[in-house]
């Protein structure tokens, strides 16, 4: 458990970048996520995609390694590498075992020092490319695909920029230039953006300078950061929006949640796990087994660091030409669970599945990096990360009401209708 873990320590270099490491004996690998303040919020306008662009043109090589080798390295040592944009991070994660860890670490201070040179025309149009494929098989192309699309740009206004989805738009994708690549990177890949979390079998006092290597690849700023809260998004009114879908009706309600640098967004998250995490959840216990009016219902949500987050219900009708209904006993359910005192073996088991979510994940030491470094982001230490399950076992029923209201917004909200 991270709570246990046996020596935390951090180091932080002069360009502002920092590490965490969490030295544990008890792990056959060590695990390693880099997150950059670098998403999709940052993209400038008519460049929707970049950020996402640049992940994939950080893989380009470097004066030792050809454009992928990285990767197929990492692969052939039995390791996993792997990288990600969301709305406000990037991030490249690892995994190997201890006696290789030292050679990853030279690797990726080079990878970071040198592959902004190797950035050319020719590496763009590939990785542009497989970029418009991912977002052809993900979204254009499947059923769906871009509903949930259409509820973010509905959601934030434009000036928070979180209302494109990291994969960015076709037409912006394809206007990128590889200008606006080395200049996204330049400004964005700084230290003081740069958050390190390392986990598993690491000899520290051995890594330690490698480690710093990492941190001083990531220059200083030279102007001033531009992160930051972005500007807020004006009061949502409810509106009603259909898009072509496929032949079954899909629903879905989009709300407004907190910031997920907020412990408020933490309660709707758990209200999610309430309101949908399993058969005997309260949407699918009421909708689907009891009412009837639906074959499928889930409540997800999609954190942004500074807000508004974005949540979702989504519901498949049991009878496509009644969304109105559905809708209706959607609002009903949550209603009446606002209205009444929560059943105190419905909290014991949505927090229990909540904890388990985070114990599972806490377990994996690549899930303990990637949620280390996210917390190193949100609140610019790790003890955070480490009083969390402590905070969980102390949820409440007033807590869980508190993150029920996010979701029960009929006056405030995006009613996307998936019909044909």
């Amino acid at each position: 458990m991270a709570t246990q873990a046996p020596s935390v320590r951090t180091l932080a270099a002069s360009s502002g970048a920092i590490a965490t490491v969490v030295s544990d004996a008890a792990q056959p690998l060590v695990a390693m996520s880099i997150r950059i303040a670098a998403g999709a919020s940052c993209d400038p306008p008519g460049r929707s995609g970049l950020a996402h662009v640049v992940e994939h043109l950080m893989f380009s090589g470097t004066a030792r390694h050809m454009r992928g080798e990285h990767i197929r390295t990492v692969q052939a040592w039995g390791g996993f590498v792997n990288a990600k944009t969301s709305a406000d991070w990037t991030k490249y994660y690892h995994a190997v075992t201890p006696d290789l860890f030292g050679d990853l670490l030279d690797m990726e201070r080079e990878r970071f020092a040198e592959t902004p040179e190797m950035m050319s025309a020719c590496a763009l149009d590939d990785e542009r490319a497989v970029v418009l494929n991912e977002r052809s098989q993900r979204m254009d192309n499947v059923g769906y695909g871009q509903a949930v699309e259409t509820v973010v740009r509905e959601l934030c206004a434009p000036s928070t920029g979180y209302h494109r989805l990291p994969i960015g738009t076709v037409a912006d994708v394809k206007a990128t230039t590889a200008e606006d690549c080395c200049d996204f990177q330049a400004r964005n890949y700084t230290g003081g953006r740069v958050k390190v979390a390392i986990a598993g079998q690491c000899d520290f006092p051995a890594m330690t300078g490698k480690v710093m290597a990492l941190l001083e690849a990531f220059p200083a700023s030279q102007s001033a950061d531009a992160g930051g809260a972005p500007a807020a998004s004006p009061a949502l009114i409810r509106r009603r929006l259909t898009i072509e879908g496929p032949r079954k009706t899909k629903v879905y309600l989009g709300v407004r949640l907190p910031a997920e640098r907020t412990w408020e967004f933490e309660l709707a998250r758990f209200a999610s796990f309430y309101l949908s995490r399993g058969t005997s959840a309260l949407l699918p216990d009421s909708l689907v087994r009891r009412q009837g009016v639906a074959s499928a219902v889930a409540a997800k949500t999609m954190g942004r660091e500074f807000g508004p987050s974005i949540g979702v219900i989504e519901i498949m009708p049991a009878q496509s030409g009644d969304c109105e209904h559905t809708i209706a006993a959607v609002d009903a359910v949550i209603a009446r669970a606002l209205a009444c005192d929560l059943d105190s073996a419905a909290l014991e088991r949505t927090r229990a599945m909540y904890r388990s979510a985070w114990l599972t994940d806490d377990d994996s030491v690549i899930r303990r990096t990637d949620a280390l470094s996210l917390s190193m982001q949100l609140t610019g230490t790790a003890d955070a990360y480490f009083e969390h399950d402590a905070k969980i076992r102390s949820l409440t029923a007033a807590d869980l009401k508190t993150g029920l209201e996010y979701w029960h917004q009929p006056g405030a909200r995006i009613e996307l209708l998936c019909a044909r």
